[in-house]
């Protein structure tokens, strides 16, 4: 059976809490990331692309739906409403909802929608992309100018945790010099020290302010501001100087996303 990788969308701590128990309880599904509200929950889903969201129906600022119709066509994972409103079911299959649960939920119900979940992943695998009709905005770009069109501010990520030993810390993204890739973690570079984090760089790349930070490689984003030059040396190979003498290659696709980077006008 397929690994099923699902994201919770609900502002009521409790009602996560309580769907976080029963998906943990099922085979066959990975809660790659929870949000309690719509403008968390975008860059979350273009970063950990799931195959499954479940999603609540009333929130502050966009609602369930207007979050559903806010997501990209490319991004498009399956949506199952989750909200204690039973009459909100039409409207949620006409964003195309896979399923819609009323809470509280049962676990009866839940496994019924997770193999209808599984069914229809198995039929896209066998559908060429050129005959999937998905709805959604077409592209990442449309989706931002939707979400904004709704007059909902994108949330970039501002503090983030950190386990040290047996205490939680909390770090701020306004310290960070540089994200790196490394296998199912994240080393990052903060105020002198480096953390791993568990998470992808995809991930956390889309929940970063792209004024702030810049990726440079398929495994490394630094801080613009960290950024003291950038060499060309002989071999025609670009890098990139941080303080301390750090170095990171900038790959080759990435370089002209350098803000007055060798050969481009300022």
């Amino acid at each position: 059976m397929t690994l099923l990788r699902a994201v919770l969308v609900d502002d009521e701590s409790l009602a996560r809490d309580r769907m976080r128990r029963l998906l943990t309880e099922l085979d066959g599904v990975r809660i790659v990331g929870e949000a309690p509200n719509a403008a968390q929950a975008l860059p979350l889903i273009v970063g950990e692309r799931p195959d499954v969201v479940f999603l609540d129906v009333q929130m502050p600022g966009l609602d369930g739906f207007e979050l559903a119709q806010a997501i990209a066509a490319e991004y498009r994972p399956f949506l199952v409403f989750v909200t204690a409103y039973a009459d909100a079911a039409v409207r949620a299959f006409d964003v195309a909802a896979m399923d819609f649960l009323v809470k509280p939920v049962e676990r009866e119900r839940l496994q019924h929608t997770l193999a209808r979940v599984h069914t229809a992943i198995d039929e896209r695998r066998e559908t060429p992309p050129s005959e999937r009709a998905l709805p959604g905005a077409g592209t990442a770009e449309d989706m931002l100018a939707q979400f904004k069109a709704f007059g909902q501010p994108v949330q970039y990520l501002e503090r983030f945790a950190v386990t040290v030993g047996k205490r939680t810390q909390f770090l701020r993204t306004a310290d960070v010099d540089w994200f790196q890739a490394d296998d199912n973690y994240v080393r990052v570079s903060c105020n002198g020290k480096i953390h791993l984090v568990r998470a992808t760089l995809g991930s956390i790349e889309a929940q970063l302010n792209p004024t702030v930070f810049v990726r440079l490689h398929r495994s490394v984003i630094v801080q613009l501001d960290r950024m003291l030059e950038v060499r060309v040396l002989p071999s025609g190979e670009w890098r990139a100087v941080l303080p301390g003498n750090v170095q990171f290659e900038v790959g080759r696709p990435y370089r002209d996303r350098l803000p007055g980077a060798p050969g481009k006008p300022n």
